[in-house]
């Protein structure tokens, strides 16, 4: 599974918990580096801007963020503001924001592009296209004219010939919101989106939606997905440490990912490599991803082994647990321990292609 079909799946199930990200990476006036944490966060480091959480609706093709970064020509000018309020905000969410002077990648494969964007309540208003294409391209959304830098009321970012950008998913992640909750470093990379509780470990907290309100009031630089670990769901109902666990062991286990699903739960997480991961036959496995594909969720797993002798079992392995039980499934970081060459990798690759095409 690739990572558009992941964007088309979050987009479609959880706008109502997710925010705007801008982000902004570049070597800006140092004006810009005193700016404080939060557009409704803003945090600055060294003349980084992160344009952090708005609440909103999904836009775009994923929307968290369009994205500056510092990735222009060198001979480019200096991003800048036009200008300062005296409370060192450069915008709020009810103001008018005219980024220009763009070089716009949206994501879908197209060419990068020259133009402009605006933002209007924290949405996407519209995407001017400057370049020579037709202006019949253009995204006008709830927009139908491109404002001027001079409007009143308008804040003009000039990008300066930086991309301007959708933020970046990382599919494997890990980290705690509830104690490291800014995740400069993801930011750092334009990364807006990422996801949490893999290799079958989760926040053991009972409640999935209890977890996901107390990470919004503690408040994030970044969208967190979050997957049920199986190895987590084991553990609650005291499962012991064996091979062909009791059918009303599954039934209680299917029972706390179901609940976890209704929640807000992206999917389930395994670890068949780590303990007790590597107890779970095919029966468990596919029974406990059956709820998944009820609420049309995703399995991530790290799969069974990864050494070149056991890695294509592993990968069929979780093939069969998607057809099982119907759902969609994904290898975690998929790679080869001591495999060689690209040759080897083509066949590890063409047994997923495989697994798509039944």
């Amino acid at each position: 599974m690739n990572f558009s079909i992941l964007t088309d799946h979050f987009s479609s199930r959880f706008s109502s918990r997710f925010r705007t990200s801008i982000y902004v990476h570049s070597n800006v006036p140092s004006k810009l580096a005193r700016l404080t944490r939060r557009l409704f966060g803003i945090s600055c480091l060294q003349g980084n801007i992160h344009i952090l959480p708005v609440r909103c609706f999904l836009f775009f093709f994923v929307l968290m963020a369009f994205g500056l970064s510092a990735c222009g020509p060198a001979e480019s000018p200096d991003g800048d503001i036009s200008r300062q309020p005296a409370d060192g905000l450069p915008f709020t969410a009810d103001e008018t924001v005219l980024i220009t002077n763009a070089r716009i990648v949206d994501g879908t494969g197209s060419a990068a592009r020259n133009g402009d964007l605006v933002l209007e309540n924290g949405l996407i208003a519209g995407v001017f296209y400057t370049d020579d294409e037709s202006e019949d391209t253009n995204d006008t959304r709830s927009l139908a004219v491109r404002p001027d830098t001079d409007d009143p009321g308008v804040v003009w970012i000039d990008a300066g010939g930086r991309v301007l950008a959708p933020g970046f998913i990382d599919a494997h992640a890990h980290g705690n919101p509830l104690s490291t909750p800014a995740f400069d470093n993801f930011l750092h990379m334009g990364v807006t989106t990422i996801t949490l509780g893999q290799d079958g470990r989760s926040p053991e907290q009972e409640s999935v939606k209890e977890w996901m309100d107390r990470v919004d009031e503690r408040g994030t630089g970044v969208n967190i997905l979050h997957f049920i670990g199986h190895g987590t769901v084991r553990e609650r109902v005291d499962a012991p440490p064996v091979t062909g666990l009791d059918p009303h062991i599954l039934e209680q286990m299917q029972e706390i990912i179901a609940e976890a699903m209704q929640d807000g739960s992206f999917g389930l997480s395994t670890g068949t490599e780590y303990s007790p991961g590597y107890h779970a036959d095919m029966e468990e496995l596919a029974a406990l991803a059956r709820p998944v594909a009820e609420y049309d969720g995703l399995v991530m797993s790290h799969i069974r082994s990864e050494d070149d002798e056991l890695v294509e079992e592993a990968v069929r392995e979780l093939i069969e647990q998607g057809r099982r039980s119907g759902a969609r499934v994904q290898v975690s970081h998929i790679k080869i321990v001591y495999g060689k060459g690209e040759e080897r990798a083509e066949e590890i690759l063409a047994v997923l292609h495989e697994g798509n095409e039944k």
